[in-house]
């Protein structure tokens, strides 16, 4: 009897490693790309930290961070890849940042919001004025953006950590440096890998109940 409790013990064991195993392997993450879903880490999840924001776009604090960041690129673009959408369809900052559709967020309070923020702007133009476009492709652009949203009451301005065009379209033309020829390295030893990790693990804890029980 005694190797039987013994067997069936080890078998548990065996189905608790694989259960542990699974769950690091899949990684729960959540969240929607920004930001981590702290429901899915459990107690690993940091405490104050970011979380999704449910509905974003209509989120008052999202959308004023959204035409914050779509503001700041219009007036700062350095690639110009909206001068010719600007000369044509007549485009402003304004109407820009008021175009904003807000695709995820999340949200980090603080003294004030912390915000992370994926939206897409497009500049309104007339179908005439598009008609003398070169392309089109450029009314729409996709962007993410870091925003810090203070509160009313402090009278502070809203400051935008960064913001990136994302879509790919508003990529500055440069040259692309010619690569270097790799250098061959010595290969390095194999890496081992999680399966006998997991399987020195099972082995030891099947041996230290094993230890217990006889």
């Amino acid at each position: 009897m005694v190797v039987k409790r013994g067997f069936y013990v080890a078998i548990a064991a065996t189905g608790l490693l694989s259960s542990a195993s699974t769950v690091v392997a899949q990684g729960l993450i959540g969240g929607n790309g920004l930001c981590a879903d702290p429901a899915s880490l459990g107690p690993n999840a940091p405490v104050g930290g970011y979380a999704p924001v449910d509905n974003p776009s209509s989120n008052d604090v999202v959308t004023e961070a959204a035409q914050a960041a779509a503001t700041q690129f219009f007036d700062n673009d350095e690639s110009e890849c909206y001068q010719e959408v600007i000369d044509i369809c007549g485009a402003d900052a304004e109407s820009f940042a008021e175009s904003v559709k807000v695709t995820a967020a999340c949200t980090q309070v603080v003294a004030g919001t912390n915000v992370k923020v994926a939206f897409s702007a497009t500049i309104p133009c007339s179908e005439e004025n598009q008609a003398k476009l070169s392309s089109k492709d450029r009314l729409t652009q996709e962007f993410e953006a870091e925003v810090f949203v203070p509160l009313p009451s402090s009278n502070e301005a809203i400051d935008v950590t960064s913001v990136k065009e994302t879509s790919g379209k508003c990529v500055k033309a440069t040259t692309a440096p010619t690569p270097a020829a790799p250098v061959p390295t010595a290969p390095g030893p194999a890496p081992a890998s999680s399966g006998n990790l997991g399987g020195v693990a099972l082995m030891t804890v099947t041996a230290g109940i094993f230890t217990a029980l006889f």
